[in-house]
């Protein structure tokens, strides 16, 4: 049973590094898609605008090394110091609340993940 249990998790934990690989790298993307929109937020935020051009790259990065399973716990490290610094420095506007309430999560699991880490269909944790 305790086998049984620990096999669950740890598909449960692969899944969740999949979702959390997938949101950084979407939101990466899309920093770099759209740098008008990303130099904007940054610029508002007053964060010099080659930090959002490079944040997005760095998104795109762990995204796809937590997504392949490449250094699980070190991109989740990446993933929740970015985080981090995004809860800190993105300026609150009204109806943010949504904004906030994907961070944390996304948050909690980039420790989780960093801690723990993610050992079905990984390369190297």
């Amino acid at each position: 049973m305790k086998k049984l249990i620990e096999q669950g998790t740890e598909w449960i934990l692969f899944l969740l590094r999949i979702l959390l690989g997938g949101f950084i790298a979407l939101h990466g993307i899309i920093k770099v898609t759209d740098i008008s929109q990303a130099n904007q937020t940054f610029e508002e935020a007053g964060i010099p605008v080659f930090l959002g051009n490079l944040t997005g790259i760095i998104e795109i990065i762990v995204g796809a090394t937590l997504i392949v399973g490449l250094l699980v716990k070190s991109s989740a490290i990446v993933v929740a110091l970015l985080l981090i610094i995004s809860i800190l420095l993105a300026p609150y506007q009204e109806g943010m609340i949504s904004y906030y309430e994907l961070l944390l999560p996304a948050l909690l699991l980039a420790v989780l993940l960093s801690v723990r880490g993610s050992r079905k269909l990984n390369l190297v944790t």
